[in-house]
C-alpha cells in the first residue's frame, strides 16, 4: 500500500463496492486494492456494517488474468452460493448489476455469449444481441439498467458503435416482459468527444454520459471542453449537460480526468449527477487533488 496513504486507504474501506470501481477506472493506484488481503478484510467488516454486498465489477481484463470473487461469511452474507462465485471467477465477467441481478459476458466463449444471471437462485437467461458483428468483443456498448416504466425488473440497452466518427450510436432496448429488441428512431448523439461508456448514470428513464478531457478538439468548438452528454431513453432525445466553472476550469490540465456516479438516497424520488475531478498533484507518488461537485 505504498502507493495510497493510510488516511485514504481507511476512506477506502468504506466505500461501496462499485464507488470502488470507479476510482480504480482513473487512477492506477487504485488498482491493486482489491488483491490486498488486509484491505480486503477491512472493506468487508465495514460492508457488513451498511449491509453492502455488492460485487467488484471488473469491465476489462487479460484473458490469462485470473479473478477471484469471494462470498461474504455465512451469517451475514449475500446469499450468493461459492459455487456461482466460482464459476463467474473462471468463465465470466460481470458487466453490470441491478435489483440482485447481473450481465456477464462469457469468457469462454467464441463470440461472446451474454446473459442475465440471478446469483443467489442459480438461474440464468442467455441473450441474443440484435446484431451480426463477428468482432463483437470490439464493438459491444450494453449495459443492464433498473426499468423506468414500472413494468419490468430491468432492461438491457445496446448501444452500436458507429463506422463513421460523426454518425449517432444506434440503440436497441429489450424488456422481458416482451422479450423483443427495440429499436430506437433516434441515436445516441455523442458529440465530437469520446464517452465514458463504462460509468453510465441512470434516472427514471434518462442516461448521462461524460466525455473523455483530452486535448484534441478545435478551440471554438462547442465540444471543446469535456460535457456531459444524457440520452432520453423514451423519446431518444440527446442533450448535452455544460460542466460548472469550477469542473471546466480543471480539465485545462492534460492529466485531469473525471467520472460521474449517481449521488443521493435508493429510496428517495430525487437525486443528483456527482461528478468527480483527479487533478495530479505529483505522478511520481500518485498524489491527486479530488474535488467532488454535486449537481454539476
Amino acid at each position: 500500500m505504498a502507493m495510497i496513504s493510510s488516511e485514504i486507504f481507511s476512506i477506502c474501506t468504506y466505500l461501496p463496492a462499485k464507488s470502488l470501481y470507479r476510482f480504480k477506472a482513473v487512477d492506477k493506484g487504485f488498482c491493486n486494492l482489491s488483491e490486498e488481503a488486509f484491505f480486503l478484510v477491512n472493506h468487508v467488516r465495514n460492508s457488513l456494517r451498511r449491509d453492502d454486498t455488492s460485487f467488484f465489477l471488473q469491465l476489462e481484463r487479460s484473458c490469462n488474468e485470473e479473478v477471484r470473487l469471494h462470498p461474504l461469511p455465512s451469517h451475514q452474507g449475500s446469499g450468493v452460493p461459492g459455487d456461482v462465485l466460482q464459476f463467474l471467477s473462471k468463465s465470466g465477467q460481470i458487466l453490470a448489476s441491478t435489483k440482485g441481478l447481473i450481465l456477464c459476458r462469457a469468457t469462454d466463449k467464441i463470440p461472446s455469449e451474454f446473459s442475465i444471471c440471478n446469483p443467489a437462485t442459480k438461474s440464468r437467461l442467455p441473450i441474443s444481441l440484435p446484431t451480426h458483428d463477428e468482432n463483437l468483443n470490439a464493438h459491444v456498448i450494453i449495459m443492464l439498467l433498473e426499468c423506468y416504466d414500472g413494468f419490468d425488473d430491468y432492461m438491457v440497452v445496446h448501444f452500436e458503435t458507429p463506422t463513421d466518427w460523426s454518425s449517432d450510436y444506434a440503440c436497441k432496448i429489450l424488456k422481458p416482459r416482451k422479450g423483443l429488441w427495440k429499436a430506437m428512431e433516434k441515436g445516441f448523439s455523442a458529440g465530437g468527444r469520446n464517452m465514458k461508456f463504462n460509468m453510465p448514470v441512470h434516472d427514471n428513464g434518462v442516461i448521462h454520459f461524460i466525455s473523455d478531457c483530452g486535448s484534441y478538439i478545435t478551440k471554438g468548438s462547442p465540444y471543446f471542453e469535456p460535457y456531459i452528454m444524457s440520452y432520453n431513453l423514451k423519446n431518444g432525445t440527446s442533450t448535452m449537460l455544460k460542466l460548472s466553472k469550477t469542473a471546466r476550469k480543471s480539465s485545462t490540465d492534460e492529466k485531469c480526468d473525471m467520472s460521474i456516479l449517481k449521488w443521493g438516497k435508493v429510496s428517495t424520488t430525487t437525486s443528483s449527477i456527482c461528478l468527480i475531478l483527479f487533478v495530479p498533484v505529483d505522478l511520481e507518488l500518485h498524489l491527486y487533488h479530488v474535488k467532488i461537485l454535486i449537481d454539476v
